[in-house]
């Protein structure tokens, strides 16, 4: 028996096209026309794009077309009948400008803003929608909305401070400081009833945009957060708010009340974790602390940072099987220093090393005090290489190197000249096992 497996091919594609096309033809589609009014938009931009379910949602596509000049563009797409659509219009092809559809005709996109929706069972031209609104360009109540921020807390750019958000396509618009208090003002006229992510910049990008607080902003799905605010149905003033912060700037520092609630953590890192409640305008924190077994030195750590929080120490620099108290100040100037009282104490405790990180190395360090010069007296259990590091009392290495230990007892030397006056701890890891031991310098 002969088989044409050729037209046995044939006919099987035919039996195929038919049920493909046949399927097709139950599915009826429809043309769903969407305009978007941009009239009323505050800046510019170059084309306007309509992404969704219909194209991937991809804000390059779906670009739309103006053919009459009148500002209203629009884009029709064939879909399939009864299937809910959700889109929203973009500028410029990019989600960084899109527009912010308001709850009232919106539907939760899951992060956190809205999308527009809109099914057809026949061919439909929405009606004509001004951007980031739920209604055209001419019945939208629109009021007057300020921003201020100010910007006490910075050293402003000299580009000034600006502000991106979803009403100016988060493109990074000047601000005014006219009577020059570094409090930056401007305002849009917004339609009310709208919802509108927004932050202040440092400048004129956003890699100097503020760092807002969760308390008072939403996730903008960046690893950060963007203030928000409804436009309200009068004209209305947002601010001043301080730049990074939930509210005004505090521009006085009180040096009457010493930092409160310190605190300590062992994380089960490397590090122990300080804490306590700064005080607002201060430029820089003293922690001091005091080994309390086995009894020992009494460091201080000078912590430059304006309205610092909190410290993390090494646990190396501190010393495995140690008690600690510490206690913490901050002052609000530095030339001259103006300074707080120190806080209550608060106690942590350094875990002992595993008996596996035991060293197998001593040292004793000699003169100590030291000044220029430090010998090094230290008993291997084995021979080997050494490599030894000098961290301050911040943890910051000072010096570095190499030496080859011989078993038994070994001397070596350290220059010291180039360290200034303070307390330093030698780190030595030899075998995989390390120990510390701490010195001064004074002069």
């Amino acid at each position: 028996m002969n088989i044409n497996l050729n037209n046995t091919w044939k006919r099987l594609t035919m039996g195929a096209a038919t049920l493909f096309l046949g399927a097709a033809a139950l599915q009826a589609q429809v043309n769903i026309t969407v305009q978007v009014d941009m009239n009323d938009l505050v800046g510019s931009f170059t084309t306007v794009h309509a992404p969704g379910s219909w194209n991937g949602f991809d804000a390059a596509g779906a670009v739309m077309t103006d053919t009459d000049g009148d500002n209203i563009y629009e884009i029709t797409f064939n879909v399939a009948s009864g299937a809910e659509q959700i889109y929203k219009f973009v500028l410029d092809g990019s989600y960084s400008n899109e527009e912010s559809v308001p709850p009232a005709c919106g539907k939760l996109n899951g992060f956190g803003t809205y999308d527009r929706a809109i099914t057809a069972s026949s061919d439909t031209t929405a009606d004509a929608v001004c951007f980031s609104s739920c209604s055209s360009c001419a019945s939208t109540v629109t009021v007057d909305v300020t921003f201020l921020v100010n910007m006490d807390n910075q050293i402003t750019s000299s580009l000034g401070a600006h502000v991106a958000g979803g009403f100016n396509g988060f493109t990074p618009t000047v601000m005014d400081d006219t009577d020059g208090d570094d409090v930056w003002s401007i305002t849009y006229n917004l339609p009310a009833g709208n919802i509108y992510q927004y932050k202040y910049l440092n400048g004129d990008n956003f890699g100097v945009e503020e760092k807002v607080d969760s308390l008072c902003g939403v996730d903008n799905g960046f690893g950060g957060f963007d203030r928000i605010f409804t436009v309200p149905s009068s004209d209305t003033t947002m601010g001043p708010v301080c730049f990074n912060e939930c509210s005004d700037c505090v521009t006085t520092c009180d040096a009457s009340m010493p930092p409160q609630n310190p605190s300590s953590v062992d994380p089960g890192g490397s590090q122990i974790v300080l804490s306590w409640e700064g005080i607002p305008n201060s430029v820089a924190c003293q922690i001091r602390a005091n080994r309390l077994t086995p009894p020992g030195p009494s460091p201080k750590a000078n912590i430059m940072m304006p309205e610092a929080q909190g410290f993390n120490v090494p646990k190396v620099v501190v010393g495995a099987s140690t008690t600690w108290d510490w206690q913490v100040r901050c002052a609000c100037s530095v030339s001259p220093v103006v300074s707080t009282g120190f806080s209550e104490l608060d106690t942590f405790m350094v875990p002992g090393m595993p008996a596996r990180l035991a060293a197998d190395i001593e040292a004793e360090l000699f003169p100590n005090p030291a000044t220029d010069r430090i010998t090094v007296q230290a008993q291997a259990q084995n021979a080997g290489q050494v490599e030894w590091t000098v961290v301050d009392v911040l943890g910051r290495q000072s010096m570095a190197g190499q030496q080859h230990l011989q078993e038994g007892a070994n001397t070596f030397a350290l220059d010291l000249t180039g360290l200034s006056n303070g307390m330093y701890f030698l780190r030595m890891e030899h075998n995989g096992t390390h120990s510390v031991r701490s010195f001064s310098v004074e002069r």
